[in-house]
């Protein structure tokens, strides 16, 4: 992964990509694993690079690794290469895991981010329509 230093770094290459979409393999989106918030990119030899931000800190001495099961992203990395079938199955896990309460605080260095001054309503609203059914 190639890591920025700031997310409008990615948001802003994610513009830049979208002029080009057949460039993008993997949309905007969050892993469930490090944290990263990032889209990946066909490189010209036809691999994936990702365009990252947000990553993780682990220290090795005491970091303990472990199996995640509830699927790769948070949010976000639709797979271009997957069926309309698999897209919809893979929107479904990453909704699963929101209700759940699959939410994570960024990873941002010292300065660089603001305390937000409350919850997100639109959200809360969401989950609850889609548990209820209204």
């Amino acid at each position: 992964m190639m890591e920025t230093c700031y997310l409008d770094d990615v948001g802003q290459a994610y513009d830049l990509a979208l002029r080009k979409p057949e460039m993008i393999g993997t949309t905007l989106g969050r892993h469930v694993n490090d944290e990263v918030t990032s889209f990946y990119s066909w490189s010209p030899s036809e691999f994936l690079v990702e365009y990252g931000w947000g990553g993780r800190s682990i220290d090795p001495a005491t970091w303990t690794p472990h199996e995640r099961t509830e699927g790769p992203s948070l949010w976000g990395h639709d797979r271009s290469w997957l069926t309309p079938e698999g897209r919809e199955q893979a929107r479904d896990m990453r909704i699963r895991v929101a209700e759940s309460g699959g939410r994570v605080p960024l990873n941002v260095m010292h300065g660089n981010h603001k305390l937000a001054a409350d919850v997100c309503p639109w959200w809360t609203m969401n989950v609850t329509a889609r548990k209820t059914g209204s």
